[in-house]
């Protein structure tokens, strides 16, 4: 009588699939843990990324600070930016206060020729702070850019922001008179001489003092 040992040929057949079964199952099992932490290491990898991106921005924003003024700055230019039309306003240095770069821009957008002369405006910009500006303004021919004929005449110009707006009212004064310089306050930087009384008999140093003893 012959005696059968070991596995049959379908026995042996099952149980090769049932190891390749769980051998697969595992496989996914592992595989999808493995998915998820590769996906939590990026992402824990992007949040520095993010955070760099953030930091050069603060960079950028914080060199852009860097061109500001503070409250008691002031810029004294090696030359005098001069300006005639808008694309002028642009060669202003990155400290010059935007809103007076505004102001600025609405000024000349109005600088049309003279009907008579034929002249127009020419402004120069040569200190600047965040409350003050001066520089002087004078007239030019529109062809060639010019001091000529009737056009040249100058006056040196103020201009004051009152912390809503920019104003040149104090301008053409070569010494006003020291009360006139209080509201809003110029500091000796953009005037530097002013009268006692409006009689004009003694000039004194501005009484406002330099800017950079302001407390702003």
């Amino acid at each position: 009588m012959h005696t059968q040992k070991g596995f049959s040929l379908i026995e042996g057949l099952l149980i090769v699939l049932v190891i390749s079964v769980i051998g697969f199952g595992g496989y996914y099992v592992w595989s999808q843990q493995d998915d998820k932490e590769t996906n939590t290491t990026e992402t824990v990898q992007e949040v520095p990324m993010n955070s760099e991106a953030v930091g050069q921005s603060g960079d950028e924003t914080a060199n852009l600070s860097s061109n500001s003024l503070s409250g008691n700055e002031f810029l004294e230019l090696e030359e005098p930016a001069v300006i005639v039309n808008e694309k002028d306003v642009d060669s202003l240095p990155a400290e010059t206060p935007g809103s007076f770069v505004e102001y600025l821009r609405e000024v000349v957008r109005e600088n049309t020729p003279d009907e008579l002369s034929g002249c127009v405006a020419e402004y120069t910009i040569s200190i600047i702070s965040n409350v003050n500006v001066a520089g002087g303004i004078s007239s030019i021919d529109e062809e060639t850019l010019s001091s000529s004929g009737s056009c040249g005449a100058g006056a040196k110009k103020v201009w004051v922001y009152d912390g809503n707006s920019w104003d040149d009212s104090a301008s053409g004064q070569d010494a006003p008179v020291c009360s006139n310089l209080n509201e809003p306050v110029i500091y000796s930087e953009f005037v530097e001489k002013c009268y006692e009384d409006s009689e004009g008999t003694k000039l004194i140093d501005n009484p406002n003092g330099s800017i950079t003893n302001s407390v702003n």
